[in-house]
């Protein structure tokens, strides 16, 4: 099992979270690592059990988790954890094959309809494939096939521009 704490602080904004793990046979928590003046989400285990993702919130905003947060995974075996990519904290945005790769939707903005892209990312090693977009389309809620050789997606119409336009407009209309 893992889970997150915030360590006391008086500051609960600029307060460190701790990432801790529990073995089923003692029940007792180990603490994997802290982070610094930010909070942690879990976004679940590697399927092999090696591993956690989870995103770091500096901060602890929910606006700027909302614009997309950092991705990271933490090698059970190691002692430093590595940045993989940045995206929304949709855990449903994310898939694993049967050989451990992980697809997900990266990209920051808050508009699903903006700006997001797929990737294939190793969580192990933290390498990355970036999966074009079909033109003037964003790509969201993949999956991977039972064998892992194939991906399926939701391409829907990136809206980019026409938000970029809508928010021009308004700024003229209130300025």
């Amino acid at each position: 099992m893992a889970y997150n704490d915030t360590l006391p602080n008086k500051e609960y904004y600029s307060a460190n979270d701790v990432l801790l793990t529990v073995d089923i046979e003692d029940g007792q928590p180990v603490k994997q690592l802290e982070s610094l003046g930010a909070g942690i989400i879990l976004a679940g285990w590697q399927p092999d059990g090696k591993g956690l993702l989870y995103w770091l919130n500096p901060g602890r905003g929910a606006s700027a988790a909302s614009d997309g947060l950092e991705l990271w995974s933490f090698q059970m075996d190691e002692t430093m954890p590595r940045p993989l990519t940045t995206g929304l904290t949709n855990k449903e945005w994310q898939s694993f094959s049967p050989q451990g790769q992980l697809l997900t939707v990266e990209g920051g903005d808050r508009i699903v309809w903006s700006n997001k892209s797929l990737a294939v990312v190793n969580p192990n090693s933290g390498r990355m494939q970036h999966l074009a977009n079909p033109k003037g389309c964003v790509a969201i809620d993949p999956c991977f096939s039972p064998d892992g050789k194939s991906i399926a997606y939701v391409a829907a119409k990136n809206l980019a521009e026409m938000f970029g336009a809508l928010i021009k407009l308004m700024i003229l209309m209130l300025g």
